[in-house]
Protein backbone atom coordinates (compact mmCIF):
# COMPACT_ATOMS: atom_id res chain seq x y z
CA UNK A 1 0.00 0.00 0.00
CA UNK A 2 3.11 2.43 0.81
CA UNK A 3 4.34 2.07 -2.79
CA UNK A 4 1.45 2.50 -4.39
CA UNK A 5 0.79 5.98 -2.46
CA UNK A 6 4.69 6.88 -3.15
CA UNK A 7 4.41 5.92 -6.67
CA UNK A 8 1.14 7.73 -7.05
CA UNK A 9 2.58 10.77 -5.05
CA UNK A 10 5.36 11.12 -7.20
CA UNK A 11 3.06 11.56 -10.21
CA UNK A 12 2.63 15.19 -8.63
CA UNK A 13 4.26 17.68 -10.80
CA UNK A 14 3.08 20.76 -8.42
CA UNK A 15 1.49 21.79 -5.41
CA UNK A 16 -1.61 23.24 -7.96
CA UNK A 17 -1.93 19.96 -9.70
CA UNK A 18 -2.08 17.53 -6.27
CA UNK A 19 -3.07 20.29 -3.65
CA UNK A 20 -5.58 17.64 -1.87
CA UNK A 21 -3.83 14.34 -1.10
CA UNK A 22 -4.57 11.02 -2.74
CA UNK A 23 -7.80 9.18 -1.16
CA UNK A 24 -7.38 6.96 1.01
CA UNK A 25 -7.62 2.97 -1.23
CA UNK A 26 -10.49 1.01 -0.57
CA UNK A 27 -8.94 -1.42 1.30
CA UNK A 28 -8.22 1.82 3.70
CA UNK A 29 -10.73 2.90 4.44
CA UNK A 30 -10.83 4.45 8.59
CA UNK A 31 -13.34 2.26 11.28
CA UNK A 32 -12.93 5.65 13.09
CA UNK A 33 -16.85 6.50 13.00
CA UNK A 34 -18.42 2.46 12.91
CA UNK A 35 -17.68 1.92 16.68
CA UNK A 36 -18.50 -1.33 16.27
CA UNK A 37 -22.02 -0.20 15.93
CA UNK A 38 -22.31 -2.83 12.71
CA UNK A 39 -22.31 -5.63 15.24
CA UNK A 40 -23.60 -3.68 18.28
CA UNK A 41 -26.52 -2.50 16.99
CA UNK A 42 -27.31 -5.84 15.24
CA UNK A 43 -26.49 -5.07 11.73
CA UNK A 44 -28.62 -7.97 10.16
CA UNK A 45 -26.52 -10.13 7.75
CA UNK A 46 -27.80 -9.10 4.73
CA UNK A 47 -25.82 -5.49 5.20
CA UNK A 48 -22.05 -5.04 5.37
CA UNK A 49 -19.64 -2.95 7.33
CA UNK A 50 -18.11 -1.49 4.27
CA UNK A 51 -20.22 0.01 1.41
CA UNK A 52 -19.47 2.98 -1.69
CA UNK A 53 -21.99 5.32 -2.09
CA UNK A 54 -23.75 3.57 -4.41
CA UNK A 55 -24.28 0.23 -2.68
CA UNK A 56 -25.49 3.03 0.02
CA UNK A 57 -28.13 4.59 -2.37
CA UNK A 58 -29.41 1.21 -3.31
CA UNK A 59 -29.73 0.30 0.59
CA UNK A 60 -31.99 3.29 1.33
CA UNK A 61 -33.69 3.62 -2.08
CA UNK A 62 -34.48 -0.32 -1.67
CA UNK A 63 -35.68 0.60 2.06
CA UNK A 64 -38.41 2.86 1.17
CA UNK A 65 -39.48 1.14 -1.80
CA UNK A 66 -40.20 -2.18 0.51
CA UNK A 67 -41.52 0.33 3.29
CA UNK A 68 -43.84 2.28 0.91
CA UNK A 69 -44.62 -0.47 -1.41
CA UNK A 70 -46.68 -1.82 1.56
CA UNK A 71 -43.73 -4.54 2.96
CA UNK A 72 -42.50 -2.29 6.11
CA UNK A 73 -41.16 -5.49 7.75
CA UNK A 74 -39.10 -6.84 4.96
CA UNK A 75 -37.72 -3.25 4.72
CA UNK A 76 -36.75 -2.72 8.02
CA UNK A 77 -35.41 -6.67 8.61
CA UNK A 78 -33.03 -6.08 5.76
CA UNK A 79 -31.72 -2.76 5.87
CA UNK A 80 -31.80 -1.23 9.42
CA UNK A 81 -29.80 -2.42 12.76
CA UNK A 82 -32.19 -4.37 15.25
CA UNK A 83 -31.46 -1.40 18.11
CA UNK A 84 -30.80 1.36 15.64
CA UNK A 85 -30.71 4.83 17.11
CA UNK A 86 -34.40 6.59 16.87
CA UNK A 87 -34.39 10.33 17.44
CA UNK A 88 -38.02 10.68 15.67
CA UNK A 89 -40.47 12.08 18.34
CA UNK A 90 -43.31 10.13 17.45
CA UNK A 91 -41.67 6.74 18.45
CA UNK A 92 -40.98 5.63 21.57
CA UNK A 93 -37.75 4.09 22.34
CA UNK A 94 -34.84 2.71 19.56
CA UNK A 95 -34.83 -0.38 17.25
CA UNK A 96 -36.82 -2.18 14.69
CA UNK A 97 -39.76 -2.99 17.21
CA UNK A 98 -40.62 0.21 18.13
CA UNK A 99 -40.75 1.69 14.62
CA UNK A 100 -42.23 -0.56 13.04
CA UNK A 101 -45.44 -0.67 15.32
CA UNK A 102 -45.29 2.95 14.47
CA UNK A 103 -44.95 3.36 11.11
CA UNK A 104 -47.65 0.58 10.85
CA UNK A 105 -50.22 2.10 12.12
CA UNK A 106 -49.15 5.67 9.90
CA UNK A 107 -48.67 3.70 6.46
CA UNK A 108 -51.87 1.66 6.25
CA UNK A 109 -53.66 5.15 6.40
CA UNK A 110 -51.40 7.27 3.95
CA UNK A 111 -50.05 7.83 0.88
CA UNK A 112 -46.33 8.64 -0.18
CA UNK A 113 -44.05 10.06 -3.19
CA UNK A 114 -40.96 10.38 -2.49
CA UNK A 115 -39.08 13.91 -3.87
CA UNK A 116 -35.63 13.43 -3.16
CA UNK A 117 -32.74 10.63 -1.64
CA UNK A 118 -29.11 11.86 -1.48
CA UNK A 119 -26.56 10.07 -0.16
CA UNK A 120 -23.18 11.40 1.06
CA UNK A 121 -20.63 12.11 3.97
CA UNK A 122 -21.20 15.01 6.53
CA UNK A 123 -17.89 17.29 7.45
CA UNK A 124 -16.45 14.48 9.77
CA UNK A 125 -16.61 11.71 7.20
CA UNK A 126 -19.98 10.33 8.54
CA UNK A 127 -22.11 8.77 5.72
CA UNK A 128 -25.92 9.94 5.87
CA UNK A 129 -28.81 9.91 3.65
CA UNK A 130 -31.39 12.19 2.91
CA UNK A 131 -34.81 11.29 1.65
CA UNK A 132 -37.69 13.93 1.00
CA UNK A 133 -41.25 12.83 1.10
CA UNK A 134 -44.60 13.88 0.54
CA UNK A 135 -47.10 12.24 2.74
CA UNK A 136 -50.47 12.30 2.08
CA UNK A 137 -53.49 11.11 4.75
CA UNK A 138 -56.56 12.22 6.95
CA UNK A 139 -54.75 15.12 7.83
CA UNK A 140 -53.95 16.37 4.85
CA UNK A 141 -50.48 16.73 2.93
CA UNK A 142 -47.35 16.63 5.02
CA UNK A 143 -43.47 17.34 4.03
CA UNK A 144 -41.41 14.89 5.50
CA UNK A 145 -37.50 14.80 5.79
CA UNK A 146 -35.97 11.73 7.66
CA UNK A 147 -32.10 11.24 7.68
CA UNK A 148 -30.23 7.85 8.30
CA UNK A 149 -26.51 7.60 9.31
CA UNK A 150 -25.23 4.74 7.77
CA UNK A 151 -22.53 2.19 9.12
CA UNK A 152 -21.50 0.62 5.69
CA UNK A 153 -24.95 -0.12 4.07
CA UNK A 154 -26.95 -0.56 7.38
CA UNK A 155 -29.26 1.91 8.50
CA UNK A 156 -28.11 3.11 11.80
CA UNK A 157 -29.58 5.50 13.55
CA UNK A 158 -32.69 8.01 12.45
CA UNK A 159 -34.38 11.49 12.65
CA UNK A 160 -37.05 12.97 10.66
CA UNK A 161 -39.47 16.21 10.61
CA UNK A 162 -42.72 16.40 9.43
CA UNK A 163 -44.67 19.64 8.34
CA UNK A 164 -48.38 19.95 7.64
CA UNK A 165 -48.52 21.98 4.19
CA UNK A 166 -52.45 21.71 3.79
CA UNK A 167 -53.92 24.81 4.18
CA UNK A 168 -50.83 26.85 4.79
CA UNK A 169 -50.32 29.89 2.77
CA UNK A 170 -47.06 30.53 1.54
CA UNK A 171 -45.74 33.59 -0.89
CA UNK A 172 -43.95 31.09 -2.72
CA UNK A 173 -45.63 28.09 -4.68
CA UNK A 174 -42.74 25.63 -4.51
CA UNK A 175 -42.61 25.95 -1.24
CA UNK A 176 -42.38 22.79 0.08
CA UNK A 177 -42.74 20.41 -3.45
Amino acid sequence: MWLIKTVLSSLCVSALVCAAPFPALPWERSTAYDGGEFKSLGCPRTTKPWATPREQLYAVTNYYDMLFGGNPAKAFAQWTAKDFINHAPDVTGDGRAAAEKAVDALLSTSKEEIKNVFVGKNSSGVDFAHIYFKGINSHGVGAIMEFWRFSGNCLVEHWNIAEQVSGVNTSNPKAFF
